[in-house]
């Protein structure tokens, strides 16, 4: 699955990634779905401060003996926990909804090395020799067994 963290970060280089493995580009959706989320979250913490604030607030009205304002404070925390609640529901759906989105993505096609052929000679444990190369892309496109246009 892919980290929204880094789509959110490199967009183009993700659609790029989409587009050599022949799928259309998807950042902009899965960049609104994420948006859609954080705006659900970022919401409901501005509910929870509010709730918050208005709980000491009934305190300060129980103390001091107002009875009105202790209803009126009282009857918003309960409509704010009511709120916060939503909010985190509504967070928790557009969450699943961006994992699902993300779940189905293929990965992006493996790219070879850059650089030029480079051998290591590896020494095994029975003190015999193993040669090991590795290729660049360009000596692959180089490569006889490759078909030519």
């Amino acid at each position: 699955m892919h980290d929204i963290r880094a789509i959110r970060d490199t967009p183009a280089a993700f659609d790029a990634g989409l587009a050599r493995r022949g799928d259309a580009p998807l950042s902009a959706t899965l960049l609104a779905q994420d948006e859609a989320r954080r705006g659900k979250i970022t919401a409901a913490e501005t509910a929870q401060a509010e709730q918050n604030k208005a709980s000491k607030l009934v305190g300060a009205a129980k103390a001091s003996g107002d009875e009105a304002e202790f209803s009126r404070l009282r009857a918003l925390v309960s409509e704010k926990k009511a709120e916060v609640a939503r909010l985190h529901e509504e967070a928790k759906a557009e969450d699943a909804t961006l994992t699902d989105m993300l779940a189905v993505i293929p990965n992006p096609p493996m790219t070879c090395p850059t650089g030029p052929m480079r051998t290591t000679i590896l020494r095994l444990p029975n003190g015999a020799r193993h040669r090991r190369s590795t290729l660049s892309r360009a000596n692959i496109l180089k490569s006889p067994l490759l078909p030519r246009s």
